[in-house]
């Protein structure tokens, strides 16, 4: 019988460094585009694992990291429940380069 998964276990990590060339606003990366007109693709993503009880979520950046990690420092009261924390990939090589 398999076990169960304590999700407060689980430190989650967000490929976010993508550039979002093909978005609706270029300008700023995947991360940071909006889903509807009151909330972005990170909020979203806080939302969802606040919500599984997930406590511990790193973001791996690139293109445009320091509005994402100002994005992330204004949301952090809001998700003052989960650890969040950030590496930035100052030379983005492959997508999943922060992972290995």
């Amino acid at each position: 019988m398999a076990e169960s998964v304590n999700p407060q276990r689980i430190h989650a990590l967000v490929l976010a460094g993508g550039m979002g060339s093909r978005s609706a606003n270029p300008a700023l990366p995947k991360i940071l585009q909006k889903i509807d007109v009151s909330m972005d693709l990170l909020q979203a993503h806080l939302e969802n694992f606040l919500n599984s009880e997930i406590k511990r979520v790193t973001f791996l950046l690139g293109f445009a990291a320091e509005l994402v990690t100002a994005r992330l420092e204004e949301l952090q009261k809001q998700f003052d429940a989960i650890e969040i924390d950030w590496l930035i990939e100052e030379e983005q090589v492959v997508t999943a380069a922060p992972v290995i």
